[in-house]
């Protein structure tokens, strides 16, 4: 009988914590902003945190973000490399690697529109683009980023 009442007692001592922990770290509802309340607003903390400019591409973790862009004609599109490896930004079609024994790798077909090296972070390449249409692109170095713009 001594063990039951020990364990009820670490177990209402250890309730005890949780609660007075949960108050001291404002665990009431008060502390919660509110969609009212002027010193909160959702919108501007998301975009403040999240957003880049509209005409941006950022390369962060082997990966073109976003990898689809439009934008209208004349519009300069700036490419920011955030990883600290080498990423290229060539423009066409990136190589497809086939599968051995039933198909052969079929090579890149850069277009010549532009290609640049951007050999580590803070890097950036900008492009102005005249003509719509659609420009697809990719990294020489690594074959799974590619990326388009739709120019309109």
């Amino acid at each position: 009988m001594t063990t039951n009442l020990l364990r009820r007692a670490v177990f209402a001592a250890g309730l005890l914590i949780v609660l007075l922990f949960a108050t001291a770290c404002g665990g009431g509802e008060e502390s919660v902003p509110s969609a009212s309340d002027e010193t909160f607003n959702a919108t501007e903390e998301v975009d403040s945190q999240s957003s880049s400019p509209a005409n941006e591409v950022v390369i962060k973790g082997i990966a073109f973000a976003p990898s689809q862009l439009e934008v209208e004609v004349g519009t300069k599109v700036t490419w920011v490399n955030e990883d600290d490896v080498d990423h290229t930004v060539t423009s066409g079609i990136q190589r497809k690697q086939g599968v051995p024994g039933v198909e052969k790798d079929k090579p890149a077909q850069p277009d010549g529109t532009f290609d640049e090296n951007l050999p580590g972070r803070a890097d950036t390449f900008g492009f102005t683009f005249d003509e719509p249409g659609t420009y697809a692109y990719f990294c020489d170095v690594h074959a799974s980023m590619t990326g388009e713009v739709i120019v309109r």
